[in-house]
């Protein structure tokens, strides 16, 4: 299998669904299976500036931290759960009027937390300098739509010099994608329309002041005050 590019991103981030659009469009593969080059890391993996991968481009994909709480508390998390930890056991942050997403047989998250590993990660991975000649940053709700979608990919091609291998871009076919097997027309319009369904006015206040308003501004979203869940 070739090694031709690095994806980095969050759980529930979409990286998945990206690695599945690069491969469907211009045939390329993500470096996979090796341990110290893992694509949820929230710094520098240790295998990062190694001579074999230092050169390679890298995709970085980000979702509005809003529906990503939602996705990440109340999607499915069997694939991460040796992770979970990232999002319950921070000790600064305990406050039990903050868990969400506790169902039956699956642990709840702290939005406390998930929010403090959300900060935590953009100021590792987005505004960087020193990678910027070899990395495409993507807007999840980007690929969603045709024409911003046409945009991401026009990108990826020119940055890296890749060749499309499609007649139009296309998108991977519905259940086609690991982890998103939950992904339907409602979290289509929900992603869009950035309205969150489960998280309360308490909440988004929380995540502003944790992961900061002008950061969320800064990654092209619009900061929520207020939800219908009060």
């Amino acid at each position: 299998m070739a090694n031709d590019y690095l994806i980095y991103g969050l759980h529930r981030s979409g990286t998945d669904y990206l690695e599945e659009t690069i491969r469907i469009n211009f045939e390329k593969e993500r470096i996979v299976n090796v341990r110290d080059l893992w694509k949820h890391s929230l710094d520098d993996p240790a295998g990062f500036n190694k001579a074999e991968y230092n050169t390679k481009p890298i995709l970085i994909i980000y979702k509005n931290p809003y529906s990503w709480m939602e996705t990440l508390a109340f999607g499915p998390r069997d694939d991460f759960v040796g992770s979970t930890d990232w999002y319950t056991k921070m000790e600064e942050f305990q406050d039990p009027d903050f868990r969400i997403g506790e169902l039956p047989n699956r642990p709840w998250i702290n939005l406390q937390s998930a929010a403090a590993v959300y900060r935590y990660w953009v100021d590792n991975w987005m505004f960087r300098n020193n990678i910027v000649n070899r990395t495409v940053w993507v807007k999840y709700e980007d690929l969603l739509v045709p024409g911003t979608r046409k945009t991401v990919l026009d990108n990826i091609a020119r940055k890296f010099v890749w060749q499309q291998q499609t007649t139009v871009w296309q998108v991977p076919e519905f259940g086609t994608v690991p982890g998103d097997g939950h992904y339907n027309i409602f979290w289509d319009h929900y992603y869009i329309q950035q309205e969150p369904h489960h998280i309360t006015t308490k909440h988004v206040l929380e995540m502003n002041n944790i992961i900061d308003v002008e950061i969320i501004q800064n990654m092209g979203y619009e900061p929520i005050y207020e939800t219908p869940w009060s």
